[in-house]
């Protein structure tokens, strides 16, 4: 492949922050027979052929192992000229689904024409292309987790200036290595019409807003997605009032200062006259804040003056701390008691230094003599970029008119429109619902008058009072600046939310909106996995649970489609269970498991969210992947598989038995958490990473003893056996439990949790004597017991509980937990419970962060295993045993994937009688056993009697 492609883009180079191309290339064709197109690009591409859209790309992958995207395209050809048009975006700095390498693509067509002539197109000097200033660079980044937002400024569109494209490289020369075909099939397009309009309101938003890209200021070349990297740096301005006031500030990441003093809440009473305002980076660390915003609100007029030059351009002068900049990895947790010492001697520093600073700043000779000599004028553009989001969240709802005609209207494909009329002094905010949480890309198509501000952002949820439940540390949404006349676009991104906010800003006259739409964009599947039931609550939890995981599903798992849109791999591990049985989904799986494994070329274990520019490790997340990679070959008994990933899982438990410490026990300076919950786990030796360790030593056992790699057992086996003994000797027998940690002085954590008493038992860690105390704990823990907090950690306490045979108390906990989702009209299943007590600051009040969480779908799982009762016997789907748990219910029916198709189940109670059905794929061996809710039932299974 790619034999005479040459990397392009628009100029040669290396260094670029969020730029976008267009790159063409015309051809002409004779009658054509076949067609494949072979695409990559760094970071983001969108791709047309004769004006057809046809895919987004590429699928995430390590740079190392570089994944291109192959698509039959012939019905997309025809005899005479045709074009490749593509969208390429490059990010150009660090996300957690990536490692951008520099601005490049890489395209190639293969053409059999009916002649039998192949004509072969190729990325070169030949093609044309221009920077797409459309796409505004200057945007911060969305969230940590993702590449920068998106602006377009539809004003800017005739400005492309087409060239010769810049040859970058040979295809085996660039940094992206080992070019092979995607390994999972692209993603499905589908229109979905929102539902409902909600309500149109006047809004307004009355602070200016500095939104400064600090972190790329302080650092040069791409910049990683670490919290130890530093941004220490400050800038000035003097502010003139000419009459008295009160200032008001709010910051992300600053700490704002007016002559040589702080407020609280940023308010200042301010007298006539010039002030200096100082705003410094909290601290040298970004903690992966690297975009920091200052706004100012005040009633009276004021002016902002550069203090190194009255009349600069730019009112502000900038200030970069070299002394205190550091580039770290976050391998070294920086919540661990013993921080990483080098970056905690330059935080104490600074925090020391930048506070002395600020009592001197008392006015603007005094920044002169203190700062005057490292502050620099930078143009505005170079110095702020545009925070789109920032008017959405912090608006304000006016009490002002609206007048929208057929607000409805713009919600179909009819040729009716919404029509919405300027209010003076205000913005004009439109809401629509698309009637559950969705996933994909927003588009508009409206008339208007050029300079208006069209901002679209997408919520998951909207309180009673009306006030959306903002995203807060997202920017769930992209800014349109329109042209005069007919204005269409969408999105480059996928988003997700239920609710959209239209808010029409800088209006002149009144805007023919035609159309809102939104095109589904998630891993293709079919909807052959159901469930039906006598208890409706039962079922709808089945459904919002089903639905979380199709929307967790792109080119890999996702942790959640708004937040991060990040494979994490623990959260994998969990939704591959869900995915085999509701679609079958192995390909999926099988990826996510590639991709944490190429992790161990940069770790001393598998990652913790592959592939991705933060640097970390989550030491239970590396122990649950070893468990993924022997449950894919229990899904599908593929023995080649399982031979292909061995190397990585010695490899993964080899760096787990390195960290092995004197107590024989896994110990590092890692992120060891489990749950959300308090359990002492920002301590270098946590118990539960432990008894975790066990879990992935048992899995890697059965991997070796299949591939018949016995010493490997062997060895494996002994280590377990001390690995659990050296575990039971911290039990605590006046407690009756395990601590949870051993601390950095050596004492004993006296923190106790349920989480160590389950999964000891869940994975056979416990001693016999003390299983009583342990499943006590699991069932009932005490009040001084740290308890369960997360759906996440809620999976392997119902896993617990099924191997005890304590069903009832699963669904018990099932209807206790997710009624209120259900109660409170869910669509989607929400990443942590509402009794979790969260931050505000986390969930802006909410019941939960994301509302679209798929570790959090554990029901389908438990619902099929107990209430379907379908178990799974032998590896790759030869046998099942079918003893589905009628407690509690009258009847019920599903069908669940395996790997070798469908199996369904189906039974209801008739007085004293239960009636079984069940059917399996071919091949299949289903046995029915009988179970203790069977007592005093007659039952009936296949149309035969069973004693």
């Amino acid at each position: 492949m790619f034999e005479h492609a040459k990397w392009i883009w628009a100029h040669q180079m290396e260094t670029v922050y969020n730029q976008t191309i267009i790159a063409s290339r015309s051809f002409s064709l004779n009658e054509i027979k076949h067609a494949k197109i072979s695409i990559f690009a760094d970071s983001f591409y969108r791709l047309f052929l004769n004006g057809q859209w046809i895919c987004d790309g590429p699928g995430r992958c390590w740079p190392t192992h570089s994944q291109f995207d192959e698509i039959d395209v012939t019905c997309y050809l025809k005899k005479g000229g045709n074009e490749i048009y593509c969208i390429a975006r490059y990010y150009g700095i660090g996300d957690f689904h990536g490692v951008v390498q520099r601005p490049g693509l890489l395209v190639q067509l293969d053409v059999l024409q009916f002649n039998c002539i192949r004509k072969t197109i190729v990325s070169d000097r030949r093609w044309q292309t221009a920077i797409a200033d459309a796409w505004v660079s200057r945007t911060p980044k969305i969230a940590i987790q993702m590449e920068p937002a998106e602006l377009y400024d539809a004003r800017l569109e005739r400005a492309l200036a087409f060239g010769p494209a810049a040859e970058i490289a040979v295809a085996t020369d660039g940094p992206w290595k080992n070019l092979k075909p995607r390994d999972v099939t692209l993603l499905s397009r589908k229109p979905f019409a929102f539902k409902r309009f909600v309500t149109a309101t006047a809004v307004d938003c009355r602070q200016e807003v500095f939104c400064v890209p600090a972190v790329r200021l302080c650092h040069s070349g791409v910049v990683k997605s670490n919290s130890y990297v530093s941004a220490a740096c400050a800038m000035a301005s003097e502010l003139t009032l000419k009459k008295n006031s009160v200032v008001r500030f709010e910051s992300v990441g600053w700490t704002v200062s007016v002559n040589g003093k702080c407020a609280k809440n940023n308010q200042f009473a301010m007298n006539t006259g010039k002030h200096i305002i100082l705003a410094a980076a909290q601290r040298a660390a970004t903690m992966h804040i690297q975009d920091k915003v200052l706004t100012i609100a005040c009633d009276a007029p004021y002016r902002l003056s550069n203090p190194l030059q009255a009349g600069y351009d730019n009112p502000w002068a900038f200030v970069k701390f070299d002394a205190y900049q550091f580039n770290e990895t976050d391998m070294h947790w920086f919540s661990l008691p013993v921080a990483n010492p080098r970056v905690s001697g330059i935080e104490s520093a600074y925090i020391a230094y930048v506070d002395g600073l600020r009592k001197k700043i008392k006015d603007k000779t005094a920044f002169l003599t203190h700062l005057g000599k490292d502050a620099v004028k930078l143009p505005h553009k170079k110095l702020f970029v545009e925070d789109t989001a920032w008017a959405f969240q912090h608006r304000r709802v006016l009490s002002a008119p609206v007048s929208v005609t057929q607000p409805s209207a713009c919600m179909s494909s009819d040729p009716q429109s919404t029509t919405i009329h300027p209010v003076a002094g205000a913005d004009v905010e439109l809401v629509y619902d698309l009637g559950e949480q969705n996933l994909g890309y927003w588009q508009i198509d409206l008339t208007a008058p050029a300079n208006v501000t069209v901002d679209v952002f997408a919520v998951e949820h909207i309180f009673e009072d009306g006030r959306p439940q903002q995203t807060l540390s997202n920017r769930n949404g992209f800014r349109y600046i329109t042209k005069a006349g007919r204005n269409t676009f969408t999105s480059l991104k996928i988003r997700s939310g239920r609710y959209v906010f239209l808010t029409f800003r800088n209006m002149a006259a009144p805007v023919c909106l035609h159309r809102i739409g939104m095109i589904e964009s998630t891993y293709p599947v079919e909807n052959r996995a159901v469930f039906q039931c006598s208890d409706a609550n039962l079922e709808g939890i089945w459904n919002i649970s089903e639905r979380t995981v199709r929307l967790c599903m792109t080119d890999t798992y996702l942790d959640c489609p708004l937040y991060e849109q990040t494979l994490w791999v623990g959260d994998a591990r969990n939704e591959s269970l869900f995915g085999y049985l509701l679609f079958g989904a192995e390909d999926i799986a099988a990826r996510c498991i590639r991709l944490a494994a190429e992790s161990l070329e940069r770790y001393p274990m598998v990652g913790c969210q592959v592939p991705s520019t933060w640097d970390c490790l989550l030491p239970a997340w590396s122990f649950l992947w070893g468990l993924s990679v022997w449950e894919f070959y229990w899904q599908t008994g593929d023995r080649k598989f399982l031979k292909t990933y061995w190397p990585a899982v010695v490899k993964n438990l080899k760096g787990a038995f390195a960290h092995l410490n004197e107590q024989g026990l896994f110990s590092g300076p890692y992120w060891n958490m489990f749950d959300w919950t308090p359990i002492d786990q920002n301590q270098n030796t946590v118990l539960h990473n432990s008894m975790l360790m066990v879990g992935a030593i048992d899995a890697g056992i059965s991997c070796a003893e299949v591939l018949g790699q016995r010493m490997q057992a062997a060895d494996w086996k002994r280590a377990r056996r001390r690995l659990a003994a050296d575990i039971n000797r911290l039990w605590d027998d006046r407690k009756k439990a395990y601590p949870d940690s051993i601390r950095e002085d050596g004492s004993i954590s006296p923190s106790v949790s349920q989480h160590s008493s389950f999964l000891a038992l869940l994975y056979d860690v416990a001693k016999p004597d003390i299983e009583k105390y342990l499943r006590r704990n699991t069932l009932q823990p005490s009040d001084n017991m740290v308890k369960v907090g997360s759906p996440f950690a809620i999976f392997y306490l119902y896993q617990c509980l099924e191997k005890l045979g304590l069903y009832d108390a699963i669904f018990d906990s099932i209807r206790d937990n997710y009624l209120p989702m259900l109660r409170a009209d869910a669509t989607t299943v929400w990443e942590c419970f509402p009794t979790n007590n969260l931050s505000a600051a986390y969930t802006d009040g909410g019941p939960t962060r994301s509302h679209c969480h798929a570790w959090s779908s554990a029901p389908v799982y438990f619902i099929t295993r107990l209430k379907l009762g379908i178990q799974q016997t032998a590896a790759g789907g030869r046998s099942y045993t079918i003893s589905p748990w009628v407690n509690g219910l009258e009847w019920a029916k599903g069908t669940i994937m395996t790997t070798n198709g469908p199996l369904r189940v189906d039974w209801r109670r008739e007085g004293k009688t239960l009636y079984i059905n069940y059917k399996g794929p071919k091949g299949a061996a289903l046995k029915f056993a009988k179970n203790a809710s069977h007592q005093k039932l007659r039952v009936v299974a296949n149309g035969k009697s069973k004693i």
